[in-house]
């Protein structure tokens, strides 16, 4: 997965200011994070002021079609707005794949 961090103290040094939350897992699609989403994944105690998505790449690069992916994505972006509204959901665009 692009996001995570292979090293903590890169991640600690350019994202630390902002105390964010990785929750980036290598090889991740969209419907593993809706699903995860679905059964507990976010702490009842969190409350962040916004979420900063990528994914969908991974998906594409498994021969999803793109309306597949760009529906999946949006309902990962409604899940987290359901989940906590007062936060922003951050959608960065889908990486390209391939040479």
């Amino acid at each position: 997965s692009v996001p995570q961090p292979l090293c903590q103290a890169i991640w600690s040094t350019h994202f630390g200011s902002w105390a964010p939350l990785n929750l980036a897992i290598g090889g991740d699609r969209a419907q593993d994070l809706g699903w995860r989403l679905q059964h507990g994944l976010l702490p009842s105690t969190l409350e962040p002021q916004a979420f900063f998505v990528m994914i969908g790449t991974n998906d594409l690069g498994a021969g999803e079609d793109w309306n597949v992916v760009a529906r999946e994505v949006q309902l990962v972006a409604e899940q987290l707005h359901d989940a906590r509204p007062r936060a922003q959901v951050l959608l960065h665009a889908v990486l390209p794949r391939g040479g």
